[in-house]
């Protein structure tokens, strides 16, 4: 597995670049405490809508067609969301090289991400009590409005950081050593 992932990030190194580590977020269908808030106001949406679409449905049977759209979201949120998350997942790789961050998401459609260290500002990380985590790059990512923001689309931040990798702080500590050792490179002249 990891011999083919390594081939996989090879082929977007350039010159003079030399893989340090690879790795992908952990698969399946995870939950993290943040989730029960986005749980609660799921179930909240799908009970609402029970409520009205059984008023409305009193009445007549021709609205039905109004509500699927709100039916969709509704499955969307509750328990839609999680199955895209893992699917996403499963199809996103991480490379470290000795000079950027190269994030590969295959998901839809092949996209690629490239972060230059030396470019790098902010550079944060969480862990959880398993040793896997989340390397924030200081990429923003959509939310919706609101405190702290709810991620609108499942996996956002896949894109944006090193979601849910194995051995969050041994990565973290690469990153930073290789971001000191640019740093302290003498420029050359072009």
């Amino acid at each position: 597995m990891e011999s083919d992932l390594i081939s996989k990030m090879q082929n977007y190194l350039g010159s003079n670049e030399k893989l340090i580590w690879v790795g992908q977020p952990k698969t399946g269908i995870t939950l993290k405490l943040k989730d029960i808030y986005e749980l609660l106001f799921s179930i909240l949406f799908c009970t609402v809508l029970v409520f009205m679409m059984r008023s409305v449905l009193v009445v007549s049977v021709w609205f039905l067609p109004f509500f699927i759209p709100f039916i969709l979201v509704g499955l969307l949120f509750l328990f839609g969301r999680y199955f895209i998350d893992a699917h996403l997942r499963k199809k996103t790789y991480y490379a470290l090289s000795n000079k950027r961050i190269i994030i590969k998401s295959n998901a839809m459609y092949k996209k690629i991400r490239s972060v230059d260290l030396a470019a790098l500002s902010k550079i944060e990380y969480e862990e959880e009590r398993d040793r896997s985590g989340t390397i924030d790059l200081g990429i923003a990512y959509p939310t919706m409005p609101g405190r702290g923001g709810i991620s609108w689309f499942p996996n956002a931040k896949a894109y944006t950081s090193l979601y849910r990798i194995l051995e969050v702080r041994v990565v973290y500590q690469k990153i930073l050593d290789l971001k000191k050792q640019i740093n302290n490179e003498p420029q050359q002249e072009a």
